[in-house]
């Protein structure tokens, strides 16, 4: 526990020390993005724990896809990891509390987009959604703090399966508790690399919305 609060603590000051440096004049919206290697599969594993989804309808082969397709071995042994760690920690109710499943299977980068990501919905700024695992974490935010899903903004739908098991979640969560639904993703571009690319591209779109509106 003590791990996964140093966490969300960091990633909820850098946030804040990000917007305090930010010359927006208020008009302010934080891209999260994240870099990784292997984490599609600690994404897997906190959607399919807080969802109760099986392993297999939720893993793909991540950033190891090329143009000759899927590795299967490799989506396989992800599958196996996830089940593996699913019986291990199967006397848990992730659901009722989603900060044990970022303990059990998240990953300390996850754990930082979600602080940074309820530190935004604290303040009322919009956040763009990247790709899978930051989907992954604004699940876990939106199931930590309900008002969170009034800041997310999707940008882009990931080749990840389980991307749609966890915006389904999202927009459960919102509904649940009278908020209106996070709209679908912006963007559907077969993008796989992350690191906040998908955020980026729809950027732009957020500034023409807010031209239009004004």
């Amino acid at each position: 526990g003590g791990e996964v609060d140093s966490c969300l603590d960091v990633g909820r000051r850098e946030t804040e020390k990000m917007v305090g440096e930010s010359p927006s004049g208020g008009r302010l919206v934080v891209c999260f993005g994240e870099v990784g290697i292997g984490n599609t599969t600690s994404s897997s594993a906190l959607i399919a724990a807080l969802s109760g989804v099986p392993a297999e309808e939720l893993c793909d082969g991540g950033a190891s896809v090329n143009r000759a397709g899927s590795n299967e071995a490799l989506v396989a042994r992800k599958v196996s990891i996830l089940e593996r760690a699913m019986a291990f920690h199967g006397d848990k109710d992730f659901r009722a509390d989603p900060k044990l499943a970022l303990q059990a299977v998240g990953g300390a980068e996850i754990a930082a987009l979600v602080g940074g990501m309820l530190e935004c919905s604290e303040r009322r700024i919009p956040v763009l959604v990247d790709g899978f695992i930051v989907t992954a974490a604004a699940l876990v935010a939106s199931l930590m703090d309900a008002t969170a899903t009034q800041v997310m903004l999707f940008a882009t739908r990931s080749t990840e399966r389980g991307q749609a098991t966890a915006l389904e979640l999202i927009r459960r969560v919102a509904r649940d508790s009278g908020y209106p639904e996070p709209c679908e993703p912006a963007l559907n571009m077969g993008l796989r690399m992350g690191e906040g690319t998908g955020a980026l591209a729809a950027l732009p779109l957020v500034r023409s919305a807010c031209s239009i509106t004004e």
